[in-house]
């Protein structure tokens, strides 16, 4: 198997300029092979995609905002949240991991203390 030929600057702004001309594959392959041509522009066309990795977002931005609003000055639980904005196919795990990654919500147990007496409302 033989290395790969590299084109240099010159020859890839020569074929990109060509190709916008219309002119085919193999018209272009003068002095490089026509897979040398072709794997270069194959290469090119996949350098500018966007791919991405990993399983979608359950939850969009506009339901992680109202998420955050929901949970914001607030003493629910992540399941009434849920039932709150319907959110029929967003997890309640889901939503309490979105809760603890978001820097501006801090979810803490209730400190317990004791009812009011008459004394005290007085």
């Amino acid at each position: 198997m033989s290395k790969r030929k590299y084109l240099n600057e010159r020859q890839k702004g020569i074929i990109n300029y060509m190709i916008k001309e219309g002119h085919s594959q193999s018209k272009i392959a003068v002095t490089k092979s026509r897979k040398c041509i072709q794997t270069y522009l194959n290469n090119r066309s996949s350098k500018k995609l966007n791919n991405k990795i990993g399983c979608p977002k359950t939850l969009s931005p506009s339901n992680r905002q109202l998420l955050l609003r929901e949970a914001s000055n607030s003493c629910l639980s992540a399941s009434s949240i849920k039932s709150n904005c319907s959110f029929n196919d967003v997890s309640t795990r889901t939503i309490q991991r979105e809760l603890c990654s978001s820097p501006n919500i801090q979810r803490r147990v209730m400190i317990k203390c004791p009812n009011l007496t008459k004394l005290h409302i007085e």
